[in-house]
């Protein structure tokens, strides 16, 4: 089984700024148990960059997916996207085109992820926006016109990634091809960005959503990163051929159609 798991919002709470968020002990020995058991591979994939992965989540015997797959570590592999080089210089461009708009909206910052960009308007005023989102559009046009970069809405944030066929589920996709083509992948995230990953495992995978939605394309969900990690050590116990003890409670796996 290849356990593949958002960050943000699925291991970790989301923060108002993505410096102030930290995964729990608990949730590092639950993913330390996984990995070292041979019926298992685990892997973090998210929006943030591969080094940054590596220093919040500690454990060397899994698989690492920065930059929304663009950015690729684990045992025996270490992959980055071969255009992302080219793309430098264009995020340079974009990162100065929208760094004013820090004064206009206040709350909103930049966060430059080398080969991605990530707008952050997580405390920006609600009323506010509509207007931001106009402004970031504007202000990007040139480059979306011209198909070099692609911008994509997470949850309070607005990414600028490369103009490529390239996303989490492609990066899924790639993963399992490499590490092992039999196996029976799980997926479990919370944002927009993840989505690509249920329908590229559609047909093969089980998918799970953190937060019920029913335009998901995930099949199941649960309901908070509290109940992805109960979910996670029930797997650990399972996966050792124990039975659970008759007090614990299982996560509750809801299907969300």
């Amino acid at each position: 089984t290849a356990i593949f798991l958002d960050l943000d919002g699925t291991l970790a709470p989301i923060m108002p700024r993505p410096s102030q968020a930290n995964l729990r002990e608990s949730t590092r020995e639950i993913l330390s148990k996984l990995a070292a058991n041979p019926k298992f591979s685990v892997g973090v994939i998210t929006g943030r960059k591969l080094s940054e992965i590596e220093c919040m989540v500690l454990l060397n015997n899994i698989i690492y997916a920065g930059n929304h797959g663009l950015e690729l570590k684990g045992p025996g592999f270490c992959y980055t996207h071969a255009k992302t080089k080219e793309f430098r210089r264009t995020l340079k461009e974009v990162a100065s085109a929208v760094h004013g708009m820090g004064k206009v909206f206040p709350g909103s910052f930049v966060e430059d992820k080398e080969i991605t960009l990530c707008f952050h308007f997580r405390l920006v005023d609600d009323k506010w926006t509509a207007a931001l989102r106009a402004e970031f559009v504007k202000r990007v046009t040139p480059w979306l016109n011209t198909e070099k970069i692609i911008v994509t809405e997470s949850m309070k944030a607005l990414e600028v990634r490369p103009y490529l066929d390239w996303d989490k589920g492609r990066a899924v996709q790639w993963i399992l091809m490499h590490e092992d083509p039999e196996s029976l992948p799980v997926y479990i995230g919370d944002d927009r960005t993840d989505e690509d990953a249920f329908t590229a495992l559609a047909e093969r995978g089980i998918t799970i959503k953190v937060g019920y939605d029913k335009n998901s394309a995930a099949k199941y969900f649960l309901e908070d990163v509290s109940e992805v990690e109960r979910f996670l050590s029930f797997m650990t116990i399972m996966g050792a051929g124990r039975e659970p003890p008759a007090e614990a409670e299982p996560a509750k796996l809801e299907a969300s159609k």
